[in-house]
């Protein structure tokens, strides 16, 4: 039973994950900012500029909520850790995998943007 809980709230912070992820790097509303970002450079720019850091990191907060979720409804144990942090890298890895597969129709800019004559 623990295996099921364990799997859907990877599934459901893995989804989260991948939908904040797209937001957080292809949306306009955050375009000033990552602009901003890759003009500065440096390690905090990297960690919101590349896709794949951001999943880390967006992943990282939306475990924690889920576990802190969970330590308020059944309370504090130590083997809360192990498991917060199965969920971090399970969300992560599924969010890129849902990336990955889902490249085709997501929003993730293709190799070849920018380079036809075509208006985009």
């Amino acid at each position: 039973m623990i295996w099921l809980d364990l799997l859907w709230e990877a599934t459901v912070v893995g989804l989260g994950v991948w939908a904040a992820v797209e937001c957080l790097h292809h949306g306009a509303i955050f375009e000033r900012l990552r602009a901003y970002l890759e003009a500065r450079g440096g390690f905090f720019s990297e960690l919101f500029v590349c896709p794949y850091c951001l999943s880390h990191n967006v992943g990282l907060l939306l475990a924690a909520v889920a576990e802190t979720v969970t330590v308020l409804s059944t309370g504090w144990s130590w083997s809360i850790l192990p498991r917060y942090l199965l969920v971090w890298l399970a969300a992560v890895r599924l969010a890129n995998l849902g990336n990955d597969l889902a490249h085709d129709r997501s929003r993730t800019p293709r190799p070849d943007y920018g380079s036809s004559d075509e208006p985009h």
